[in-house]
């Protein structure tokens, strides 16, 4: 009863169908081990079913003129570089913070990923050729072992202290955001990581880039998450195709009109 009401009241937050479900993970996490060390007899968290009603949060690709502000930050070594690099790896942004110097291939320009617990091996990132040389210039500035290091309250870099804490990145993608205009009306950021993950998966899509080769590259465990996303994609191109085409058959009927 006590998990089933923490997650009303993360509901009651309007909270995604997402996030109330990862409390719920946590928690079944939490008692797992538990059990395992003989603390209590049986994980509870188990019968616990999700609230009714919940929406699914659905996450857009950042705008034109956003990816226009991200590539024109891309040399910055503050922290402009970090969403660029996410925006041309996909890398979810714990891989990215977590990723050090001695994971990048540079004779493959390839960026190694550790799977998750539940996965086996490494997937490989490809790094582009626009991505080269901001990387270079990034690390002849940050030559600790952590590609992103923690970020000291002041704005300064520990270099090779750490790498950057989920806290650290929170003020420093805030700060950004406010800079370029990405804040409603309360300062909160309206575009996060995943969102940037989310703009690879479209830049990959309007390239050509076959599903399979996404999905390796965004490192979904299953290309049904991919397909997904590609098959969006694929209506909202199909919608403009269909929308353009009635445009210009109306100018073929206006011109017609006008010759009668």
């Amino acid at each position: 009863m006590d998990i089933q009401q923490d997650l009303l009241r993360t509901k009651a937050k309007h909270s995604s169908r997402t996030v109330v479900n990862s409390r719920r993970v946590i928690w079944n996490g939490i008692l797992t081990h538990a059990v395992a060390m003989g603390y209590i007899p049986y994980n509870p968290a188990l019968s616990v079913k999700l609230p009714k009603g919940l929406t699914q949060g659905k996450r857009s690709a950042p705008t034109d003129e956003m990816i226009n502000y991200i590539i024109r930050n891309a040399w910055d070594t503050d922290f402009g570089f970090i969403p660029f690099f996410l925006l041309c790896t996909g890398c979810r942004r714990t891989e990215a913070l977590r990723s050090k110097w001695k994971d990048l291939d540079r004779d493959n320009w390839e960026l190694r990923i550790p799977k998750s617990k539940t996965e086996a091996g490494v997937r490989t990132i490809p790094i582009i050729q626009p991505l080269r040389l901001p990387l270079m210039h990034w690390m002849n500035a940050h030559t600790g072992p952590w590609i992103f290091p923690h970020r000291d309250y002041a704005g300064g870099l520990k270099g090779g202290a750490g790498y950057m804490t989920d806290s650290n990145w929170e003020t420093a993608w805030s700060k950004y955001c406010t800079a370029a205009g990405w804040v409603d009306k309360d300062g909160k950021p309206t575009i996060g990581a995943h969102n940037l993950r989310h703009g690879t998966a479209t830049l990959l899509f309007e390239a050509g880039v076959d599903v399979y080769t996404a999905q390796h590259i965004l490192g979904h465990a299953q290309v049904a998450t991919t397909m997904a996303i590609y098959t969006e994609l694929r209506d909202k191109q199909k919608a403009k195709g269909i929308k353009r085409f009635g445009r210009s058959m109306a100018e073929l009927m206006a011109k017609a009109a006008n010759k009668a």
